[in-house]
């Protein structure tokens, strides 16, 4: 019966490591996937920013046309 349960352990072991080991990938995964939504939300943003800065710089331009 020892023996039985010895080897029962170890199974039992061997397949917790592997259910870890599938539990860690997958949270690196969701880990890498957030990073790459946080980076393309930086991005949007900063496309953003650009596109209302050229949109101010037109407006000042358009502003000393007139006023020039």
């Amino acid at each position: 019966m020892q023996e039985c349960r010895g080897v029962l352990e170890r199974s039992g072991g061997v397949v917790g490591r592997k259910e870890n080991e599938e539990e860690e990938e997958e949270e690196e995964e969701e880990e890498e996937e957030e990073e790459e939504e946080e980076e393309e939300e930086e991005e949007e943003e900063e496309e953003e920013e650009e596109e209302e800065e050229e949109e101010e710089e037109e407006e000042e331009e358009e502003k000393e046309e007139v006023t020039g």
